[in-house]
């Protein structure tokens, strides 16, 4: 019996990067981009999927959110990194943001978009317009 490789739900291309595996090229293209900015000193630390636990008005936990990048500033402060591309933007994610941002207060969460590549895109002809007004 052979089994065949299952392709990413979303289309995204595993990456392997100084020996890391990550789950799409944006996310590898963004480690690169944060760990030259480690290596100038800008940051002093990045961890790769941390987990947070997110907790509702009662206090009770609710689901947990695991981002891609947790950085740390030379000034002591936490950021956190998302690689997304409009397509894994989906209803659950945004939800999981917001209850993060209500969560964590202190900690900024930044997301970093890919490019869409729709490819080309055929622009239809203008419609004739009499006077300025589109007809």
């Amino acid at each position: 019996m052979w089994t065949s490789r299952r392709s990413s739900k979303y289309g995204a291309k595993r990456t392997t990067v100084d020996g890391m595996r990550f789950d799409s090229k944006h996310e590898a293209g963004v480690y690169s981009e944060l760990t030259i900015l480690l290596k100038a000193g800008e940051i002093v630390d990045i961890q790769r999927q941390k987990t947070f636990t997110l907790r509702g008005l009662n206090g009770k936990v609710v689901c947990s959110h695991r981002v891609d990048f947790l950085i740390a500033h030379k000034d002591g402060s936490l950021e956190v990194v998302e690689a997304k591309s409009p397509a894994t933007m989906t209803r659950d994610w945004v939800i999981k943001r917001e209850l993060f941002i209500d969560n964590y207060k202190d900690i900024p969460y930044t997301v970093v978009t890919s490019r869409p590549r729709w490819g080309k895109r055929r622009l239809g002809r203008p419609k004739p317009s009499v006077a300025g007004r589109n007809i």
